[in-house]
């Protein structure tokens, strides 16, 4: 792959969606179809169903609120490609396509890479964290003693997932969220 190319593994979209069919309807048109997107809809509304009927996604609904991680498992069993990368996406998230081809670009350079995730913006607000360290015992006493900054520096940490681009190789490996 040259610099700036796009991954020759293709990338599906997961979008769990409970609420606001309009907030929905962002999150998709951001995409601009250019990506499959299989949005499951916990909250089985007939006005969600059409705003991802109407972007061109794949709609599913389980029919029952299944939370977020089973949620995402019936997406991913019904994704067109298996062994692809997936993203998984908040209803309220917006990415567009050349920033999710960068994203997608920077997972498949990293080979030892799970997953990443992007600095996340609000409208008019300053970046949000996308990492946190992971959580240990001497990482919560680190905190009661007033040291958390030295937790920053750690070398183990987990993303936040509201937009996290995840390869497939390792969703394989891992096997189904919960």
């Amino acid at each position: 792959m040259t610099a700036g190319a796009a991954p020759e593994v293709p990338l599906d979209v997961v979008v769990v969606a409970y609420g606001d069919p309009a907030t929905l309807g962002g999150a998709l048109a951001a995409l601009e179809g250019r990506y499959p997107v299989t949005v499951v809809d916990n909250s089985s509304s007939p006005a969600t169903a059409a705003v991802v009927r109407g972007a061109g996604a794949a709609y599913v609904d389980p029919g029952a609120n299944l939370g977020f991680p089973a949620a995402v498992n019936v997406a991913l069993a019904a994704r067109p490609d298996p062994g692809g990368d997936v993203l998984l996406l908040n209803p309220d998230a917006r990415i567009d396509p050349a920033t999710l081809g960068r994203l997608h670009a920077e997972l498949r350079a990293r080979p030892r890479a799970a997953c990443v995730a992007p600095v996340l913006r609000g409208a008019g607000s300053a970046p949000s964290p996308n990492r946190w360290p992971w959580h240990t015992p001497a990482g919560a006493w680190a905190e009661a003693l007033g040291l958390a900054r030295l937790r920053l520096r750690s070398r183990r940490f987990f993303l936040g997932g509201a937009v996290l681009v995840v390869r497939g190789e390792a969703l394989a490996e891992v096997g189904p969220l919960d």
